[in-house]
């Protein structure tokens, strides 16, 4: 009878092994994933799992860990990538018993969700992980040049210099949205060790040294796809100019493809000129522990509180009881803060909301849009905690 290992990758030569599995069951060389990991500064190597037959390692996946913008606070997500059995070892079940073991492992180590990109959704739905649709955009590129912007300004490709300016950029913009990598120096320098594209297409705006906007982006044949693009609030105007620009130079683009939040100038741009966004379905996340990822939460749900015209009211106080599939966390919400408790025997409240774990990440995610109809129990909460808000997860991120 075989002997079946299932666990985290212990030396370097086992790591070694798995850039062997990766580049061979994937269309990518393997010196992308050796840059990958090698570069990544919260590479550790307890996050790649091995399955191992009678001690050959045959089965690899990789955990990407990293914190998220949610409001003023971070949550700790969990990328799952290179998923990958070698050929003769398929059917096994082994990718899906490291799954099951890096969700404990992520559940020990508090974090809060877990992210993972594909187009075979049934096979991760069975492990735990939702599909949380998101709005694409394809548009066409002759239509974006005949609303062509010009600026006065200077474009040039990035420099190594401009990293403060650029970083703080993204993070001044991105604050304001929910889902994005909190990016550290060490990662945008990381990053541009292991990407595999044109350093050429990374360009940067700028009025006499002061960076104003910046845009990343790759093509593949005809499609040019954003990887990012950050602008500062007052300059938004000028993420469109530098579409403009590389639209003129890059005479060959037939469309231009991007994930953007909603509110991003760029999509409110495509709305105007007739661009419709389509919903891809490939980003599937899961959870982990309600309680703590409330607790985690609870100084940005307090803000909201205090923000909204529910703190003025006289019945405000409530006991919200929120469960979502098994969990259960108690919300003691007051005019002034959110405090989360977890749940004990005996346990007194006022409210209590029922939720999928599909529908608690949506509304986490998403907002409230995702909770369904004003009138269902619970909603003017819901709607106060968890308004709607603009998410992306920039293609550069991509693991």
């Amino acid at each position: 009878m075989d002997s079946i290992e299932i666990r985290p990758a212990i030396h370097r030569d086992e790591l070694e092994c798995a850039f062997d599995i990766w580049g061979t069951v994937f269309p990518e060389e393997r010196s992308f994933f050796q840059k990958r990991l090698d570069f990544d500064p919260d590479y550790t190597l307890d996050t790649t799992w091995l399955a191992l037959i009678n001690g050959q390692i045959v089965s690899a996946v990789q955990i990407f860990p990293y914190r998220m913008y949610w409001g003023s606070v971070f949550l700790k997500v969990g990328g799952i990538g290179n998923v990958a059995t070698l050929p003769e070892y398929r059917g096994l079940g082994l990718a899906k018993r490291i799954l099951r073991m890096q969700c404990e492992y992520m559940r020990k180590n508090e974090f809060d969700l877990s992210l993972l990109l594909t187009g075979i959704n049934s096979f991760y739905s069975r492990i735990g992980w939702q599909t949380i649709p998101r709005q694409e955009w394809t548009v066409d590129a002759a239509v974006i040049r005949k609303s062509a912007h010009s600026t006065l300004h200077l474009i040039r490709t990035f420099d190594e210099k401009d990293l403060g300016q650029v970083s703080q950029i993204y993070d001044e913009i991105n604050s304001r949205w929910i889902a994005p990598m909190k990016r550290s120096k060490a990662y945008w320098i990381g990053q541009m060790k292991w990407e595999t594209a044109n350093p050429g297409h990374f360009l940067v705006m700028e009025e006499q040294g002061r960076i104003l906007a910046y845009m990343r982006y790759v093509l593949n044949g005809n499609e040019l796809r954003i990887r990012d693009c950050c602008y500062r609030e007052e300059n938004e105007q000028e993420a469109l100019n530098l579409l403009s620009f590389i639209l003129a130079k890059e005479q060959q683009v037939e469309s231009v493809r991007a994930e953007l939040p909603s509110d991003h100038v760029m999509a409110v741009f495509f709305r105007k000129i007739g661009g419709q966004p389509k919903t891809d379905n490939g980003y599937m996340w899961r959870m982990f522990d309600l309680n703590e990822t409330l607790r985690k939460l609870a100084p940005e749900l307090s803000k909201r509180i205090c923000k909204s015209r529910l703190s003025s009211e006289a019945d405000l106080s409530v006991a919200l009881l929120l469960g979502v599939g098994n969990q259960l966390s108690l919300l003691k919400i007051s005019h002034e803060a959110v405090e989360v408790q977890p749940v004990r025997e005996p346990i007194a409240y006022n409210l209590a909301i029922d939720l999928t774990e599909e529908e608690w990440l949506r509304i986490l995610l998403t907002g409230c849009g995702a909770f369904g109809k004003p009138t269902r129990a619970g909603y003017e909460y819901i709607r106060v905690l968890f308004p709607d808000c603009p998410h992306v997860f920039w293609h550069a991120d991509h693991f």
